[in-house]
């Protein structure tokens, strides 16, 4: 166990080394300042020093395993500087040797912080104890974590590089009165790293403010997550609606239901949610893009096929009109049998969770697959070497020839040809994607032995291929787009930019988006226009970020797991497996290296490169999700208007902040994106700047083209 007192022996480094990188939005390292490794001292606190006094009056008490806390253990808890917004540890219990303990992200065993939900910090934030204590003790675990053992290795960091052993402890001490001990001298120090002692001085303060600015950003990181993954979300400024599933019983002071027809994108629908949302009314949403089944329901109970339409039990008001114009008694009363009555037998039904959709009927099984089938279990598939390398689970060609020869009785030609459209649907591919089929000795993979889909980031995979006949890709395209349509309505914060992930993971909306993913495995995209492949690859890019975070249960913070998050999820689309990575920067960026990356995404024989853009589209950049700092609004995309579509998203992501221009200064900040994809915009800084005039409003345009005139321009980068 790792002690708020003790350092681990790589902890310098580690520390150094992550306060040094720059990563880009996929978690991939920009550069890394390699410090001096400086020597591990053992240091304890001496007896009478201030780091050994007694704490302050009104500081919380703090617990620490073998001994009390010190001064500056205590300023790294429980300073309000770094531990400001809603959660304040209050009381924090650290067990005996012998005590249970919780296991570190680096994977060492760390102490158990108790961040109750009955305590003050959870009562301020008004949520249910047992939700919150489900949901958010592993983030308070971890911030504590990060604040018990991180901040004493960060601060011991300090006081070794600086030679300021008691900078904190003076610094806290000072507040109170007590005597303000002496700086140790630092040129000694200083000599041995090669710096004189002023440079050296100014460099260790640069350094000790990049520490506490680093170690705040960490803790308002894991915060905000415990923050933005609660159902209850700060950027949601009105109740969401309820799930189909969990409506059953909508609350105890209501007795019966609200349902409410909807389709995605409808003004007068929005405007009916808002109505009832306002007056604090739960009800269910049948979305027909997502429930298209319901459609006939609704006819035949209201002889309409408008929406919204609008039930309270069984009693049909209308539209949203018809309930706006409502009168006060009539509404009223309304409200008041809804509250008091049961769900008559006659009122819409719940869609059912698991139901699906009657489409699903009507769809028929690809006219090669029996004969796949029969291949699949006539062929041996196993390990096989060639050309000093080892491929897995294959077959040599010639044994599925003569196999074809005898099933279909027909000549070797007509075999081959007819292994080729197997090749050309994906049902299989050849080992080393060169040809489509050969009788001989080559080797050849079905198409759920590949090695990217049998490992367990294909979030579409689910043990087989689909064997039904493929739909268009447009097709595909727009139905997945039209359900998530229907989820974000109901799901997506105000600002855009945020998911409640935990109540999407449980709905009927989400279930049915998942399967409907499988539809994607054996689409042609090699038929997609320009246009189409943006639409398509931007709104599947959107959706797999949404997947995997419902996935995982949150979204990752740390380089290492951004890195993780953006190349490992992945859908199967057209026969290759695709990651988010790969969507953005080998489609969408016309197979452009990936920010401070030396190979490319497709390699010259990968078929992949054949559906990428002929060139790169720098617009797709403010249509793709990043996480939830700094991320453009997710949104939907249509292939007929998806220029106009990015241009506008463009123009939405500089006013939200993408861009500041400090004309005193001669100061130009733009958003990260402009230095980790720069090559997109441009081939120097002026480029890049003329590049975003159009996108910007009047007045910022004016400004900016008035310091492109001018030789003393810096360009700098938001954080």
């Amino acid at each position: 166990m790792v002690s708020a007192t003790e350092v681990p022996a790589d902890a310098t480094a580690t520390i150094e080394r992550e306060m040094n990188a720059e990563t880009a939005p996929d978690g991939t390292a920009a550069r890394d300042v390699n410090l001096e490794k400086v020597e591990k001292k053992d240091e304890q606190p001496v007896e009478g020093h201030p780091a050994a006094a007694a704490p302050a009056a009104g500081d919380a008490p703090v617990a620490v395993a073998g001994g009390a806390a010190t001064a500056e253990e205590k300023a790294i808890f429980l300073n309000e500087e770094l531990l400001d917004g809603p959660y304040h540890v209050e009381t924090i219990n650290v067990e005996s040797k012998g005590g249970p303990k919780n296991a570190n992200a680096d994977g060492t065993e760390g102490d158990t912080a108790e961040l109750h939900p009955a305590s003050e910090s959870g009562k301020r934030l008004g949520f249910p104890v047992d939700e919150w204590t489900e949901k958010a003790t592993a983030q308070a675990s971890a911030l504590k974590n990060l604040v018990l053992d991180g901040g004493s290795a960060m601060s011991k960091v300090i006081r070794r590089l600086s030679g300021k052993k008691d900078d904190f402890d003076s610094a806290e001490h000072s507040e109170t009165g007590d005597e303000k001990p002496a700086l140790e001298p630092v040129k000694e120090e200083h000599r041995d790293r090669g710096l004189p002692a002023k440079e050296g001085e100014h460099k260790d303060r640069q350094l000790k403010e990049k520490v506490t600015r680093w170690l705040a950003q960490k803790k308002n990181e894991i915060v905000g997550q415990v923050v933005e993954s609660h159902p209850l979300e700060k950027e949601v400024a009105t109740p969401e609606p309820a799930d189909p599933k969990h409506v059953e019983d909508p609350g105890p002071q209501m007795k019966g239901r609200i349902t409410v027809y909807t389709i995605s994108g409808s003004q007068n629908c929005r405007a009916a949610k808002h109505f009832l949302r306002s007056r604090g009314l739960p009800y269910v949403e049948i979305n027909l893009d997502a429930f298209p089944e319901r459609r006939l329901d609704l006819e035949a109970r209201t002889e309409k096929s408008s929406v919204p339409q609008i039930f309270f039990n069984n009693v049909f008001v209308g539209g949203f009109d018809e309930l706006n114009s409502m009168n006060s008694a009539d509404l009223g009363k309304l409200i008041k049998d809804v509250h008091e009555t049961e769900v008559p037998a006659d009122a819409p039904s719940l869609p059912v969770y698991g139901e699906d959709s009657t489409d699903e009927d009507n769809r028929k099984l690809d006219e090669l697959a029996e004969i796949v089938r029969r291949l699949r279990a006539a062929v041996v598939v196993k390990d096989r070497f060639l050309r000093y390398r080892m491929h897995s689970n294959c077959f040599v060609g010639s044994e599925a020839i003569d196999f074809l020869v005898e099933d279909q009785y027909c000549e070797r030609e007509e075999a081959v040809e007819l292994a080729r459209s197997f090749a050309t649907k994906h049902f299989l591919h050849s080992v080393n994607e060169d040809h489509l089929f050969e009788d001989g000795n080559h080797f050849y993979r079905f198409l759920e032995h590949e090695p990217a889909v049998t490992g367990n980031k294909l979030l579409n995979f689910s043990g087989a291929t689909n064997d039904m006949e493929p739909l268009p890709a447009v097709e595909v395209g727009n139905k997945l787009r039209q359900l998530m349509l229907a989820i974000l309505e109901s799901k997506l914060s105000n600002d855009g930019k945020h998911v409640d992930h935990h109540r999407l993971a449980k709905s009927e909306e989400f279930r049915r988006y998942v399967k409907l993913t499988e539809e994607l495995h054996r689409i042609d995209l090699l038929t997609l226009s320009r246009e189409e492949k943006l639409a398509f690859f931007i709104n599947i890019y959107n959706s797999l970020v949404i997947h995997a975070v419902v996935h995982l249960g949150y979204f990752p913070v740390g380089a290492l797991e951004r890195r993780k998050f953006f190349g490992d999820f992945q859908y199967l689309i057209g026969g290759y497996a695709y990651s988010l990575s790969a969507i953005q920067n080998g489609l969408l960026r016309a197979n452009q290296r990936p920010p401070y990356t030396l190979t490319k995404p497709f390699g010259p024989r990968d078929n992949r490169v054949k559906v990428a853009l002929a060139e790169p589209e720098p617009l797709v950049h403010f249509a793709l999700a990043r996480g939830p700092q700094s991320s453009p609004a997710i949104k939907c995309y249509s292939a007929g208007r998806i220029d106009e579509e990015l241009k506008s998203a463009a123009s939405e992501f500089f006013a939200d902040g993408g861009i500041t221009i400090d004309l005193g200064a001669k100061t130009v900040s733009l958003d990260r994106i402009f230095k980790w994809y720069s090559t997109d915009f441009g081939k120097n800084e002026s480029e890049i700047l003329k590049w975003i005039l159009p996108y910007l409003e009047t007045k910022k345009s004016e400004q900016l083209t008035k310091l492109l005139d001018d030789t003393g321009l810096k360009v700098t980068y938001l954080s």
